[in-house]
């Protein structure tokens, strides 16, 4: 078999239980609602994920989970991710989602690094009620040096949330000399 070359850069991927609790979170959760309360709206687990990158001859893909509004749900979601990368063998590249508008979310943001998460994504602004301009998400130790995908909206400002992140999580990354940097697209 000749090698596969290429990686998918924007995947989703949802826990099996956020899958068989779709009704149950639209409830709750507007923009998931919008997005996914149809049962029709295609939602997606690691295994279907990877073989679709098997029949597109690719090798591995950044996977992102959902920008929840709730805690639970975020980190049902992350703790899938990680261990959904873990078992891959290198072909996923998770992003772990944070809503820096709940308190406590930057121990919610540690728990995925230190899971493995390479990156925040998606995260949505304005759809989870929060600034990206705002001190408390762009000063926070857990963005330094740290990618993040993030749709910016009417109400955000992407560059402004990137430039954050960047110069706000290196001391998480300073503290786990041991992970591989994220992948670098040439």
């Amino acid at each position: 078999m000749e090698p596969m070359a290429g990686m998918d850069a924007h995947t989703h991927l949802f826990a099996p239980g956020q899958l068989l609790g779709r009704e149950q979170i639209a409830q709750g959760d507007r923009t998931f609602r919008e997005m996914y309360g149809d049962p029709a709206a295609k939602m997606a687990v690691a295994r279907q994920l990877l073989q679709a990158l098997d029949e597109a001859e690719l090798d591995s893909a950044v996977v992102a989970g959902f920008a929840f509004t709730h805690e639970p749900d975020l980190i049902e979601q992350n703790e899938y991710l990680m261990e959904a990368a873990r078992v891959s063998g290198g072909r996923l590249v998770p992003l772990a989602t944070v809503n820096p508008a709940l308190p406590g979310w930057e121990r919610v943001a540690h728990h995925a690094l230190d899971l493995g998460a390479r990156g925040f994504g998606e995260l949505r602004p304005h759809n989870q009620g929060w600034d990206p301009s705002e001190s408390r998400a762009g000063g926070s130790a857990a963005w330094r040096r740290i990618p993040a995908s993030c749709f910016s909206g009417i109400a955000a400002n992407p560059l402004a949330t990137l430039i954050r992140a960047n110069s706000a999580a290196s001391r998480h990354r300073n503290s786990s000399p041991s992970r591989p940097p994220f992948p670098v697209c040439r």
